[in-house]
């Protein structure tokens, strides 16, 4: 789960059956993760992570932690993201870690 609060908004990334009561939702989507821990002095990791999927024309999320990246993909385009990341060099765990 992920929760962030901005002046605007409250975005609460979570299963479908754990959101708020009226939440708008938007989905299904999966998780992509890319672990670490990434320093946080290095630069254009999650470009690196999003270019692959521009190039295919796949939306994405990046919710980034301290360990790692968490790509969200739509469902659909779960399985196409996953090799087109791969295919760019990088290793990815199938699903996000949950709590």
């Amino acid at each position: 789960m992920s929760f962030t609060q901005t002046d605007q908004e409250i975005s609460i990334v979570c299963g479908s059956d754990a959101a708020p009561s009226g939440a708008e939702l938007d989905g299904p989507w999966r998780a992509l993760y890319a672990g670490g821990p990434i320093p946080f002095g290095l630069t254009g990791v999650v470009a690196s992570l999003v270019d692959p999927l521009a190039a295919i024309g796949c939306p994405v999320f990046v919710i980034s932690t301290f360990d790692g990246d968490v790509l969200m993909t739509p469902s659909d385009r779960h399985d196409e993201a996953d090799r087109a990341l791969r295919g760019a060099g990088h290793t990815v765990d199938v699903d996000a870690p949950r709590d």
